[in-house]
């Protein structure tokens, strides 16, 4: 089609190629678009799923094609059309009335940033808490940075290139070794350096994107709007197995206790779990971080008999943040942990053997 369109004189201006076509065949039709061989095709956009953006960002970078994450967004394909085919703009027919960045309201999601700059730090929160109305928390390192997005839960991650002890790769490569599967969390690099060979160590090691500093407005909210909607759609996925190590763990105190001594315990986790949630909500309340953090930490050591590691990760989480001193954090990581064990609670009640009740 795209040579016979040559052959007559109106060739293509601009190809869209799926990157997940039969056979993997995506990238090497594009290739072929983009090589003249089947007519002239000055202009090549890269579609893919979530799954598969690694393949379609490595090829943009590279060739300088453009991507766009499925499902393609009507405002998102226009401008990419308009710029791509020379800044040409489309008939006003065709087009979105504003090709502004998202407005504050359209974008929803719980966002990590990963930064050591104070500096860089305040621009950040500024954008994205004030201008884009997300929620954030900041880290200053890549260990808090691993912690905190496997505690989560995270819509997005902008973790920086370059920070002290373990920087922003290393610290990608052991969330993405240690994340839950089902629930992986959209990291987008910071980093000052443009060169090719950066991007892809920034793919190589599971970011998702990247962004260049200093980070413009413009620029984080396209990257929020594509990235925090995708991990937030995920994050609401049901995850079957979300509860695998506590199922695993009641059905060994079965075959060692017996059903009955076996359900007494977990019973007796689930009195002691809303107790204990009560006192940490009422230290919250008085606001000693001295205090939270302690109620969390004995939550925590309620949470191990069971093997949650989840909600344990976000007890300790709630304990880190008070011994920070940062007590409306930890009252933010406090919503979380209690989600996670109603959660919990319902699992365990599915579970319940008939006649105990």
């Amino acid at each position: 089609l795209a040579g016979a369109a040559g052959d007559e004189g109106s060739p293509f201006r601009l190809a869209l190629v799926d990157v997940d076509l039969p056979d993997g065949t995506g990238l090497a039709l594009a290739r072929e678009l983009a090589s003249g061989g089947l007519g002239p095709v000055p202009a090549i956009v890269l579609t893919a799923p979530f799954s598969s953006r690694g393949v379609a960002l490595k090829a943009q970078y590279e060739d300088g094609w453009g991507f766009l994450l499925r499902p393609v967004k009507e405002r998102e394909l226009a401008e990419l059309v308009e710029t791509m085919v020379g800044g040409r703009a489309l008939p006003a027919a065709q087009r979105p009335a504003a090709a502004a960045p998202p407005a504050p309201a359209a974008l929803r999601g719980r966002v990590l940033v990963a930064e050591d700059n104070e500096v860089n730090q305040m621009v950040l929160i500024r954008l994205l808490v004030e201008r884009l109305g997300l929620r954030t928390d900041v880290v200053g390192s890549g260990f808090a940075a691993v912690e905190e997005a496997l505690a989560g839960p995270y819509d997005l991650v902008l973790m920086d290139w370059q920070m002290p002890g373990m920087d922003g790769v290393e610290a990608t490569r052991e969330i993405r070794r240690r994340e839950v599967p089902g629930r992986r969390v959209p990291i987008v690099g910071l980093t000052a350096h443009a060169l090719a060979e950066h991007r892809e160590q920034c793919l190589a090691a599971g970011m998702d994107d990247f962004l260049s500093k200093p980070v413009e407005y413009e620029a984080l909210a396209r990257v929020v709007a594509r990235w925090a909607e995708a991990g937030a759609a995920r994050r609401r996925e049901p995850t079957s197995g979300a509860f695998e190590r506590v199922a695993l763990r009641l059905d060994e105190f079965v075959g060692r206790l017996g059903t009955e001594s076996a359900w007494r315990i977990v019973d007796l986790f689930l009195q002691q779990v809303p107790e204990n949630l009560a006192s940490l909500r009422a230290a919250l309340k008085r606001g000693g971080a001295e205090e939270v953090a302690r109620e969390a930490h004995k939550l925590r050591g309620t949470c191990c008999h069971l093997g949650t590691e989840r909600a344990m990760d976000f007890a300790g989480r709630v304990e880190r943040r008070a011994e920070r001193g940062d007590v409306p954090g930890a009252a933010d990581a406090a919503d979380d942990l209690e989600e996670e064990l109603e959660g919990l609670a319902a699992f365990l009640d599915a579970r319940r053997p008939p006649g105990r009740h």
